[in-house]
């Protein structure tokens, strides 16, 4: 009897010391994960405000000749520029023929108001997934509002998994 409670005990107990290896295991690479994702869409914010800088620096003028050059030199998959949040003023896209560019919504315009920026993780058709980021363009002479949305791809195996972390 002593031998069997005591094999019973040892198994039970085992068990629930690498459940708890385990668990702390997983919770750790979910938490990695999300600090990785985070630190990439933070690298985007970055680059997009590079761009930003940019655009300011070559005029409206210049503005179409470069765009086609500043998304691919930054890695985006469309580049564009809006005035009032509706109006596309210029745009670069690596899918010319595919659609539009895809207009600021509420929550980014909400929050360029309030933070001057937004960076967010969005589904596309099926799998695929961006991160979209926007900033709002110092205003020229005219003082209209203007906004650069940029477009970053994320790699098709890697879009379920992130909303998973998330």
């Amino acid at each position: 009897v002593v031998y069997l409670y005591s094999v019973q005990f040892l198994s039970e107990g085992i068990d629930s010391w690498f459940d708890i290896e385990i668990e702390q295991g997983l919770g750790d690479a979910l938490e990695l994960s999300r600090n990785a994702l985070s630190m990439s869409m933070r690298e985007d914010i970055a680059r997009t405000r590079a761009i930003a800088d940019v655009i300011y620096s070559v005029g409206d003028a210049n503005m179409y000749t470069y765009l086609p050059e500043l998304r691919t030199e930054f890695g985006a998959s469309e580049v564009s520029v809006f005035a009032g949040g509706t109006r596309i003023i210029a745009t670069s896209s690596d899918n010319p023929l595919g659609r539009l560019p895809l207009l600021p919504n509420e929550e980014l315009l909400l929050s360029l108001r309030r933070d001057n920026y937004y960076v967010a993780l969005e589904p596309l058709a099926g799998e695929e997934y961006i991160v979209r980021t926007a900033v709002l363009l110092p205003a020229r002479s005219s003082g209209e509002i203007r906004i650069l949305q940029v477009l970053y791809p994320l790699g098709k195996g890697l879009g379920p998994l992130t909303t998973s972390v998330q």
